[in-house]
């Protein structure tokens, strides 16, 4: 697939996993589903819904950061993705179940009202996980246009500065070749010819 492929690989994997979220908090009614099933959803996304980042992300950073900034563009990719998500994502989860769904904290036990709270949970739960996600599959696809187009300009820079590189090496050893071509010799000969007007 060329430079298309890293693109694609993290479509498949976002839009194969936005079905395992649907069905783990909100497309199985609270209470209905058993161990098995969900055994096999959470399996599921785990395997299909992780290739992004070291299939796509990791690779496609590697081939158009210059070497020496690699390693710090990497940790702000981590941080951004995983570090500021996990720290908003609770704050959105909590207001949405309340304010939205109809959560109530802390009284869902007394009340007997465990499924309905574990179903607005689940709802507020899609909610926070589907926007990111259907951005994130925006995104990727439009990776389809920008990574070809920045790695043929990268691969042009590239073989441009070999070839400055090149002509310069050249330069070095033509100019060594010269050197060479009247080092001993034409030092011998300044030393005949100090010697021939020192004894005249």
């Amino acid at each position: 697939f060329g430079y298309h492929g890293r693109p694609l690989s993290a479509q498949i994997t976002v839009a194969i996993g936005i079905p395992f979220v649907f069905f783990q908090f909100h497309g199985i009614p609270a209470g209905d589903a058993s161990f098995g099933l969900y055994f096999a959803i959470i399996a599921g996304f785990g395997f299909f819904s992780s290739w992004a980042q070291s299939g796509t992300n990791f690779a496609i950073l590697s081939d158009t950061v210059p070497a020496k900034l690699r390693s710090n563009v990497m940790a702000w990719e981590c941080v951004l993705e995983n570090s500021v998500a996990n720290a908003i994502r609770p704050i959105f989860v909590s207001f949405l179940a309340e304010q939205c769904f109809g959560y109530e904290f802390g009284e869902a036990e007394m009340n007997g009202k465990l499924l309905p709270s574990a179903t607005a949970f689940g709802k507020a739960k899609t909610v926070t996980i589907y926007i990111p996600w259907l951005t994130a599959l925006a995104a990727y696809t439009l990776l389809h246009g920008s990574y070809p187009r920045d790695m043929k300009r990268l691969l042009a820079a590239r073989a441009q500065q070999a070839d400055a590189i090149a002509a310069e090496a050249a330069i070095l050893k033509e100019k060594r070749k010269a050197r060479k071509a009247k080092g001993p010799g034409g030092g011998g000969g300044g030393k005949a010819a100090g010697k021939a007007a020192g004894s005249g």
